[in-house]
């Protein structure tokens, strides 16, 4: 996915591992990771349409617990991300 901003390109990579993983952020690319269940992305999903400087973001947001807002890049391949979820369990 390119980003529309930044015009970086994103890949987003899943899997499934035997332990859970390890964090360490690069404080150069991110203040925190975020980690929530499927279920409460899923819930907390919502199309949007604000005003982001001289242009209109509409797509995808996620009001989540501790006052994070997932939206942007993030929020889109979420939201492509559990539409596949949601698919595999339908």
């Amino acid at each position: 996915m390119h980003t529309f901003v930044s015009a970086i390109l994103i890949v987003p990579v899943v899997g499934i591992l035997p332990t859970r993983p390890g964090f360490t952020p690069n404080a150069g690319e991110i203040a925190e990771v975020l980690e929530y269940p499927l279920a409460s992305l899923s819930d907390a999903e919502t199309r949007v349409e604000w005003p982001v400087g001289d242009h209109m973001y509409r797509g995808f947001a996620y009001e989540m617990e501790g006052g994070n807002t997932i939206w942007g890049a993030t929020a889109h391949i979420l939201q492509e991300f559990l539409d596949v979820c949601r698919a595999v369990t339908a």
